[in-house]
């Protein structure tokens, strides 16, 4: 019977990627194929096929990082629950009780277990257990008379993980880790496990959907997909107005207070909700067995505790373009002119993005910024634009893990900025914000005087 399953083995050895870890990326599908099967049914007497980590040839993506290079982001290692029954929301029979899966680089094929350099067999197991009693990681084979097995993973990557909650506060390098609890994984109020920890270090995390294979796809690897706990978000700005270029973009922390010191920093501010800085994050699948829905198995967010967080997202220092023949101010010190141009907030290596705790409620996000106008006409002209707002709806920011979002704002001529006198801390209504807001254009109308048109004065004789 082992020969057999070397045999089949054997066959799938040049079909066989290491496990991989992917980012999906907002507004992009993700069509990632099923972990199926390059395998046929085996017959009854091949029903001892052990169960192997890696995904099959046909569900690579060019958007996938795969092999040594994905085991390089989860530091070789993930934790996985593994259980089989007849559909996902029932649960059954926990069958890998938060197991420790390994990389080690050149082992493929050397054990039953280990087809694509990821190992689970005799790893040193965490002291997490649903079911009690559990001693050993022993190799595990497909049953083939339950319907399906399905599975839930993460990875704490380069961050040390914990698995004894520090009821005093957790510590800057490590994020604290419960158990995979399978039979409360899903639904609206679900809590498959929880992370605990601060921004920095949840940053390094990875959390993985369900995978669900079903009865006919016994027998090939299973296809773990991880992403990045957090978000990405990306600033930047254009302008559009005619006759003039914009430099010198100064941010606002809150909407009712003057610039701070280091206004030069590109920040988005919440005034009517937290950004997370710490917290326990609770992952759970609200929607399962349902494989025509995009959201089925997917993992999501919520917070049962935020112990951390501020109302600012800092980007850095805006990119600017470099000056046009018919700007006056030498060096790249302009916005850009569209957006396909516009100037990025913050490092070109990271692609512009910061890493933002997920929120996947949403929460209304604001710009405020004071700027200067240049004029392209020659003269020496500026003019001075302050207080100009914009707002981003909750229903724009509600950020899942492993995506990224870019927030592009215009300058134009419709501008709610202030070229007069202007106060921030002040109300508008305040008679010392009395200067109308807006670009008002300076025009000019005509009136000839009639020289026929004399003064007569009767005089009496």
């Amino acid at each position: 019977m082992r020969e057999m399953v070397k045999m089949i083995q054997k066959m799938f050895q040049g079909l066989l990627f290491a496990v991989c870890a992917v980012w999906a990326l907002g507004g992009c599908s993700d069509n990632l194929a099923d972990a199926s099967s390059v395998v046929t049914r085996p017959s009854q007497d091949t029903l001892v096929v052990p169960v192997l980590f890696g995904p099959s040839s046909k569900s690579i993506t060019r958007a996938e990082i795969t092999g040594a290079s994905a085991a390089g982001l989860l530091d070789s290692t993930f934790v996985v629950s593994g259980y089989m029954g007849n559909t996902t929301a029932s649960v059954g029979t926990i069958v890998f009780d938060n197991f420790v899966v390994k990389y080690y680089a050149n082992t493929a094929n050397t054990t039953e277990s280990n087809a694509c350099n990821w190992e689970y067999v005799g790893q040193t197991r965490i002291k997490h257990a649903i079911d009690q009693g559990v001693t050993q990681q022993a190799v595990k084979y497909w049953d083939y008379t339950k319907a399906q097995y399905d599975f839930i993973a993460w990875s704490a990557g380069k961050v040390q993980p914990v698995f004894e909650d520090p009821k005093d506060g957790i510590q800057s390098g490590c994020v604290y880790v419960s158990a995979i609890n399978p039979r409360k994984a899903t639904g609206e109020d679900g809590t498959a496990y929880t992370i605990k920890g601060l921004a920095p270090d949840l940053e390094g995390c990875y959390v993985a959907d369900i995978v669900t294979v079903k009865n006919e796809n016994y027998g090939s690897p299973v296809t773990i997909r991880f992403r990045n706990l957090c978000s990405k978000v990306r600033l930047g700005i254009f302008e559009t107005i005619p006759g003039y270029s914009v430099k010198n973009v100064r941010f606002y922390k809150e909407s009712d207070k003057a610039l701070p010191e280091d206004a030069a920093v590109s920040r988005l501010f919440s005034p009517s909700g937290i950004i997370y800085d710490a917290g326990t994050c609770a992952v759970y699948y609200p929607t399962v067995d349902r494989p025509d829905d995009p959201d089925n198995n997917v993992a999501h967010i919520r917070y049962d505790v935020a112990f951390g967080s501020s109302n600012v997202v800092d980007f850095g220092s805006l990119n600017y373009t470099t000056a046009e023949d018919s700007e006056k101010t030498p060096g790249a010190v302009f916005l850009g002119r569209s957006a396909a141009d516009a100037s990025m907030a913050g490092d070109e290596e990271n692609g512009y993005y910061v890493s933002c705790l997920p929120n996947e409620r949403g929460l209304s996000l604001c710009l405020r910024v004071d700027y200067t106008l240049e004029g392209i006409d020659g003269t020496d002209e500026t003019l001075e634009v302050r207080g100009a707002t914009a707002t981003i709806p909750a229903v724009y920011t509600r950020w899942k893990p492993g995506y990224a979002y870019t927030y592009l704002f215009k300058i134009s001529d419709q501008t709610n900025g202030h070229t007069g006198i202007y106060d921030p801390t002040k109300p508008d209504d305040d008679p010392v914000n009395s200067d109308p807001a807006g670009l008002y254009p300076i025009s000019f109308d005509a009136v000839v005087v009639d020289t026929e048109n004399v003064v007569t004065k009767e005089i009496s004789l």
